[in-house]
């Protein structure tokens, strides 16, 4: 299983190891095209970026995706 942790900082905003961005989809975009990730949403659904996360993590069982303040804690969603 890979570990793929997305932090989240006040100053910088989400980034990951890989990417550094502002923007939570931003980094899930990257994450997602770099490693391939599996997430089959029609074109026509909208789906928020906590819901798209949410399915990217349900979609891909052998990657262990974290979200996480950068302090190592769990990122609180709101």
């Amino acid at each position: 299983m890979k570990d793929l942790i997305i932090s989240w900082n006040d100053d910088k905003g989400f980034y990951c190891e890989e990417f550094e961005s502002v923007y939570f989809y931003s980094v899930l975009e990257s994450l997602v095209h770099k490693y391939n990730l599996n997430y089959n949403r029609s074109r026509d659904e909208i789906v928020g970026e906590i819901e798209l996360f949410e399915l990217i993590k349900l979609k891909n069982p052998n990657y262990n995706i974290q979200l996480l303040e950068e302090d190592g804690s769990e990122w609180i969603y709101g």
